[in-house]
């Protein structure tokens, strides 16, 4: 009796992780794959939409078309740096940091700021899979 508790024990621990895995499937993405689908702004007030190369960024109700693409992934630290391209051809870049479930990341872009580059962070929370706003 007391060898069967210790295993009772260890396989309540196994099957509890593996049932963590089931209730979300996301946490197993790669970050660029994690990346797909509707983040909003931590505020509410940016909504950014993730597809194939493509971006929309809902800005306080404003659209805006863009490209991205991904300079390194980093699948052990979640983490993507990414190239954003405006329509007009500006770009930027931002990196963005996934928490554990992919439901959660960390946006950091450097901006300049009186000759000296400053860089700000945004919290981003998924939102659910769709890739564009509604109409």
């Amino acid at each position: 009796m007391t060898i069967r508790a210790p295993i009772v024990l260890i396989l309540m621990v196994i099957f509890s992780s593996a049932s963590g895995a089931e209730d979300n499937p996301r946490s197993a993405l790669d970050p660029s794959k994690a990346l797909a689908g509707h983040w909003a702004s931590e505020s509410g007030r940016t909504h950014y939409y993730f597809a194939d190369g493509k971006l929309i960024m809902v800005d306080d109700g404003t659209a805006a078309k863009m490209t991205f693409k991904v300079l390194k992934e980093d699948k052990d630290e979640l983490l993507l740096r990414l190239k954003i391209t405006t329509e007009l051809g500006g770009s930027h870049k931002k990196t963005l940091r996934f928490s554990s479930t992919r439901k959660g990341l960390l946006e950091t872009v450097a901006v300049d700021v009186n000759d000296k580059k400053v860089h700000v962070s945004t919290i981003w929370k998924y939102v659910d899979d769709k890739t564009e706003p509604k109409e």
